[in-house]
């Protein structure tokens, strides 16, 4: 296993792997949210069928698990997949494809109560999920990257390698240093990342 060359360099890329940017990548990209949610929407459905628009915890739980593509907050590029930037049309769009959903129309302010409590259940998820993440390094160096998923080791080799393969696109995008871009480092630091996989 390389090394990445100096204790520096490997603090740098450690901070990049713990950046909300990179945690949020991968939540969106594999559908994270869906799959922390699986368990609870299952026996939500089992429970009860159908639901009404009163009933804020199971909407916002089914519009977490139905959805896990939109972000946290604003998307202003595109306001379509953040939840805080979602129209009261796109929001109403959403809410009808639910199934077991039996209110019709909804009013602004019950759009917005909805549109507040989807946002604080994904971001309990989105939290709940860096804390499944562990990121270390050894004394040689090497990076490991670590997702602690729950019952579900293929999610959690995928997550580790998809932080991996992410990190690698972040540095091929905006290297640290022009200067830096040699063989030397680059052969080091792609042989000196590994994802792994603990579930718990």
């Amino acid at each position: 296993m390389g090394s990445l060359g100096t204790t520096s360099n490997a603090d740098r890329l450690t901070a990049v792997l713990k950046s909300d940017r990179l945690h949020r990548e991968v939540f969106q990209e594999l559908a994270i949210a869906s799959a922390l949610t699986q368990r609870e929407w299952e026996k939500a459905r089992q429970k009860r069928p159908t639901y009404s628009i009163q009933d804020l915890d199971r909407v916002a739980l089914e519009l977490v698990h139905a959805y896990p593509e939109l972000v946290v907050g604003v998307d202003e590029e595109n306001p379509e997949r953040g939840i805080l930037s979602l129209s009261d049309e796109a929001l109403q769009r959403r809410l009808n494809a639910l199934e077991g959903l039996t209110t019709g129309e909804a009013t602004p302010a019950e759009l917005e109560t909805v549109r507040e409590e989807w946002y604080r259940k994904l971001s309990e998820t989105f939290q709940e999920f860096k804390e499944l993440m562990f990121f270390d390094q050894t004394l040689e160096g090497t990076l490991v990257v670590e997702a602690r998923f729950p019952e579900d080791p293929q999610m959690a080799a995928a997550i580790a390698n998809r932080f991996v393969a992410r990190l690698k696109a972040y540095l091929d995008e905006n290297s640290f240093s022009q200067a830096h871009r040699v063989p030397t480092l680059f052969g080091g630091l792609y042989s000196g990342l590994r994802g792994e996989a603990t579930p718990l």
